[in-house]
């Protein structure tokens, strides 16, 4: 795992100011070396810092080039398959053992496309193909890893976060409409980014790029990886359910198997659900590997279920290590966590993510994760909800569905849940409930717009109708979209930025692409029956581990924002808020201060937005 960054120029890049901070802004995506390669004439150059996994020699140390000096390489990620793919390469003599040099060889022998539909892991990588003078940038299928491209002062540039473009913090350089997409979604979607000029690549394309004449292309992505040709091709369901566990248990076994390759100590995080639950017991029981597991816990009992985990470790027989952090703990953190992110983000479950990651490094250097179980097998509770109430929902008018969902959205309704009890609605599924209008009715806006300009466009336009989906269920659409945005822009984003920010390199078995096609040929009723989800996992997982710990009612892995920025760190939340120290040109500061005000008083809640004001805040003025 690494941090990758480059640029083309007509300038001799040597003497570009800016260029100078690229390897040092990106250190803590790659301590453990740095490297920086310059073309012939000097205006190409990629730079690369280390956190070397396998091969710790300097054998590995990149920029590296390929044996027959036709190809340039700066690479992030991991090649899961690597060592399986020399054997495709009888010829090559190899220097190293690392996964770097075979994905160079790789394409160098097969080409770009080829070699990418060859490969398992997760990646963000830069190739320089000298002999035709272009520059290719590739990423994974599910978008674990990122990678950012644009350009600036007649530059392209690329790199795997936007901190080394810190100087572009201007009123003139922010997308607004990227902004936008972020005060409704808590995170920016790809393609675009804060920054104008500069995309996200999106999961499972790539781009070429003609240094001969970049200044005047059009960059337009290639997709490699699509997911709505392969479920228009799933489309015979496996309807033998015990043969259908026996088949995923060993397809999830050979994927995690495949994750603990590397010359690094390696972990899992374990939070007591599901997906980390069903992680941690095929290494343990069915790879007979003993692994340390790491879990955070919280003083406040009201949110804390690290008893689950602590259960679940001793039932496996894990090396367990747990850390109780308290409320003192979480008011030193949040102030910090903006700056974490090199663009806004405000899904405050970052918080966790961000102190797991952060005693986990203490142990190892990488970390397995569930993530991804919920989008391929119906985790949330929105999809329960969606399954039971949809045929009454499709009934109801829009403007009333838009009025519903506004109205879930304010707290006013905490004053009625023994009422919404008695009639079966329970209060912890109103967040849900209007996750699902937000899901299926695009244009529902949860709070009023904070910013001056309203340039608002939805970035959710696909027809449910549409020919590739028609295989699917209106369930099984939520969750196709979810892979498409929320797991890529959201999830993975926050694990991403909090466990490199620590060095630690996470990887998720559930985004083998084998496990994601094979989900796509089990019957829905595997994935949701009767108002329990993820049937399937449950069932392989009660194997190992008694059931009544972990089927209980989901439960998010985040903390209630709303006690901190409105108790002990009300006059610094307050500060952000009101100060003219942290005013933007962006926002709309009387109805800042309106929401402030509403919330604070108790009668709306609308915390969500107030920390995605103060994070947008904080990361601008940083």
């Amino acid at each position: 795992m690494c941090g990758i960054s480059g640029i083309i120029s007509n300038r001799d890049t040597r003497n570009i100011s800016f260029l100078k901070g690229f390897n040092k802004t990106l250190k803590h995506r790659g301590p453990d070396g740095e490297g920086i390669w310059y073309s012939e004439n000097f205006k190409t150059c990629f730079f690369h810092t280390r956190l070397a996994i396998q091969d710790l020699s300097n054998q590995a140390s990149q920029p590296m080039i390929s044996k027959s000096n036709r190809f340039v390489i700066s690479f992030n990620g991991e090649i899961y398959n690597h060592l399986s793919l020399r054997g495709l390469l009888p010829s090559v003599s190899w220097k190293s053992t690392s996964d770097t040099e075979t994905l160079l060889e790789l394409i160098d022998f097969f080409g770009i496309q080829e070699a990418l539909k060859k490969i398992e892991g997760m990646f963000a990588f830069a190739v320089y193909d000298i002999k035709k003078n272009l520059i290719i940038l590739a990423k994974d299928r599910f978008g674990e890893k990122p990678l950012y491209y644009g350009f600036y002062d007649d530059n392209f540039i690329f790199t795997s976060e936007l901190k080394v473009l810190d100087f572009l913090k201007s009123e003139n350089n922010i997308n607004t409409e990227a902004l936008n997409y972020y005060f409704n979604y808590l995170s920016i979607p790809s393609p675009f980014s804060i920054y104008k000029n500069f995309n996200k690549l999106s999961p499972g394309s790539f781009i070429c790029l003609n240094i001969n004449d970049f200044k005047n292309q059009i960059v337009s992505e290639n997709l490699y990886y699509k997911k709505k040709e392969i479920i228009s091709r799933t489309n015979i369901k496996n309807s033998n359910y015990e043969n259908s566990k026996s088949n995923l248990e060993n397809i999830m076994i050979e994927s995690i198997n495949d994750m603990l390759i590397g010359d690094r100590p390696i972990g899992a995080f374990l939070s007591g659900g599901i997906d980390s639950s069903l992680v941690c017991a095929l290494i343990s029981k069915k790879l007979d590997k003993k692994i340390q597991t790491f879990t955070i816990g919280f003083e406040n009992k009201a949110y804390d279920e690290s008893v689950f985990s602590k259960k679940i470790s001793e039932t496996l027989g894990t090396e367990h290590n747990e850390h109780i952090f308290n409320d003192k703990d979480i008011n030193d953190i949040i102030p910090k966590i903006p700056l974490v992110y090199d663009e806004p983000f405000s899904d405050s479950s970052q918080i966790p993510t961000y102190l797991v990651s952060q005693i986990a490094r203490k142990k190892v250097t990488v970390a397995l994760t569930g993530d991804g179980g919920d989008e391929l097998f119906g985790g949330y509770n929105r999809y329960l909800l969606s399954d039971k109430y949809w045929p009454i929902l499709n009934l109801t008018p829009y403007f009333f569905r838009e009025v519903i969902g506004k109205i879930l959205s304010l707290n006013i309704i905490k004053n009625y849940s023994e009422k919404l009890n008695k009639i079966g609605v329970k209060l912890k599924n109103i967040k849900s409930i209007t996750d699902l209008y937000f899901n299926y009715t695009t244009e529902l806006n949860m709070v009023n717009k904070v910013l001056k300009e309203d340039i608002h466009k939805e970035i959710i336009k696909e027809n449910f109708d549409e020919k590739n989906l028609e295989l699917l269920n209106n369930v099984e659409k939520m969750m196709y979209f979810d892979t498409e945005r929320y797991l890529p822009d959201d999830l993975l984003c926050k694990v991403d930025r909090a466990s490199m920010f620590h060095s630690l390199e996470t990887r998720a078995p559930f985004l083998n692409h084998k496990v994601y096609e094979y989900s796509l040929k089990l019957p829905f009723d595997y994935k949701i029956h009767k108002n329990t989800s993820k049937v399937i996992l449950k069932d392989i997982l009660s194997k190992y581990i008694p059931r009544n710990l972990f089927d209980r009612p989901k439960k998010g892995f985040g903390i209630p924002i709303n006690q901190f920025l409105f108790g002990e760190l009300k006059d610094w939340s307050k500060s952000i808020i009101f100060d003219i120290d942290y005013r933007d040109p962006f926002l709309d500061q009387k109805q800042i201060e309106k929401y402030w005000e509403l919330t604070e008083k108790n009668k709306i809640d609308l915390t969500s937005t107030i920390w995605s004001i103060i994070s947008f805040r904080v990361w601008y003025k940083g």
